[in-house]
């Protein structure tokens, strides 16, 4: 089981690298091997320095990554490497690296070292300006060291999937990932440790809080979680997650469904933040699409089952979840409810899709500016279509566009606004063409 955990971790990182788009999104022509631009005139060249920024020493192997995958969800990775839309470095000796026959174009890099926080530069070569030079400083992050210990203070054994989390929205993407997957950065860094032991690098400043869950074969038992902690960049601190006595149960049994007979692998998932149902849209998803890499990224815990077997949830604490199952291409969503004293059995049942996704999600990363105020939901989506400029349209049903939501102030991703906004009016989403979000009542 631990194998299967550990693979699914691995699955989750490359969640989402490609979508169902339209065919017109992607305005890059990937059948021409030789880099130029679209004009067939010469191309530019990025160059740099990566440097400490309280030394100013040149950093040596730091990663530099060359545009941001999630841009281009139809293309494949080798035809974009191969056209220098994307591409991916190490700096030498002197801090420096150098990136050549790149097109005209708004280029993205996403730069990281461990020990440091990830920097994020934009950059756009011109015919005018065709070489930019680029000095690099790149800061100390903070350091959290998590322990897992039982009751009485000793170190927990056994397989252990430790998970820390940014509070304040700030984003992490390990600096052995390659950068070009900048888009994959969330919220939540999850870890395999089998001594209850993991150390976290190049944090930005922030709160954070540290939770564990010990894994084994078909079933996942809530450790506990530390207390809540704010770092600042530089900084060291330790949390200590203690073991905790929730007192719930629920077994879940994995029915058959009609891909029964291909080897195709199923997961199961359990999420503490229930507006993710929204994305149970009884659609057939594409291969790694977004939407069903963000179920995973968000999860508390991803497990691959077999059919016909059941997967045990232990100690979870009280609350409301989301649970999906599946196959990923087609996960089914539900909600579960726990309080102290639950020993529940549930049956996760399958419904085939209902046609396939097509409209790209990958925009849906970007962030709405809220004020603490009441919105009508056509406000909100004419804000998130803004956000998206046009690809995805959120559009909401007439007969729901004057309900009023209250939005608490800051940045949302277009996803967390959507989620929101159906969690609290219990309503839903469908595709309307290929390019239409449309958010519908209840039915």
């Amino acid at each position: 089981m631990f194998w299967r955990i550990a693979c699914l971790l691995l699955f989750v990182g490359l969640a989402g690298l490609a979508g169902a788009v339209p065919e017109s999104t992607l305005m890059i022509d990937l059948t021409d091997p030789t880099p130029k631009n679209t004009e067939g005139l010469s191309t530019a060249t990025i160059v740099g320095v990566v440097h400490d920024a309280e030394s100013g020493e040149p950093i040596p192997g730091a990663r530099v990554g060359l545009g941001d995958f999630g841009q281009f969800p139809s293309a494949d990775l080798e035809a974009l490497q191969a056209r220098r839309y994307v591409g991916d470095q190490e700096t030498d000796e002197g801090g420096q690296f150098s990136f050549t026959w790149i097109p005209f174009a708004e280029h993205s890099l996403f730069v990281t070292h461990p020990g440091y926080v990830r920097q994020e530069v934009t950059v756009f070569p011109t015919m005018d300006s065709p070489r930019a030079e680029l000095q690099i400083a790149l800061k100390k992050g903070a350091r959290i060291d998590v322990s897992v210990v039982y009751q009485d203070g000793q170190p927990a054994q056994g397989d252990l999937m430790i998970r820390l989390e940014g509070l304040d929205g700030q984003t992490m993407l390990p600096a052995d990932r390659q950068q070009h997957f900048f888009f994959l950065a969330t919220e939540v860094w999850p870890a395999i440790a089998t001594e209850g032991i993991y150390s976290y690098e190049g944090l930005p400043a922030g709160r954070y809080l540290a939770e564990a869950i010990e894994v084994g074969h078909n079933y996942a038992r809530y450790h506990g979680r530390s207390e809540k902690v704010h770092v600042n960049l530089g900084e060291e601190r330790t949390l200590t997650v203690r073991a905790m006595d929730n007192d719930t149960s629920v077994t879940a049994h994995i029915e058959r469904d009609t891909y029964s007979q291909y080897q195709v692998p199923r997961f199961v998932l359990i999420a503490r933040d229930p507006g993710l149902l929204v994305w149970d849209m009884e659609t057939l998803y594409p291969p790694n699409d977004p939407r069903v890499g963000r179920l995973m990224l968000k999860s508390l815990i991803t497990a691959q089952v077999d059919l016909g077997e059941s997967y045990h949830f232990a100690n979870f604490p009280s609350g409301t979840y989301a649970v999906f199952w599946g196959p990923s291409f087609r996960p089914n969503g539900g909600k579960l409810r726990l309080a102290p004293g639950d020993d529940k059995t549930i049956e996760l049942g399958w419904e085939p899709p209902q046609g396939s996704a097509k409209v790209d999600p990958t925009r849906l990363v970007r962030k709405v500016s809220l004020d603490a105020r009441t919105y009508t939901a056509e406000e909100l989506a004419q804000l998130m279509t803004e956000t998206t400029d046009d690809r995805p349209v959120i559009a909401v049903d007439p007969a729901i566009a004057l309900e009023k939501v209250e939005m608490s102030a800051g940045p949302m991703t277009v996803f967390d606004v959507i989620e929101s906004l159906c969690f609290k009016k219990n309503w839903r989403i469908r595709e309307q063409g290929r390019n239409t979000l449309i958010i519908l009542p209840a039915e």
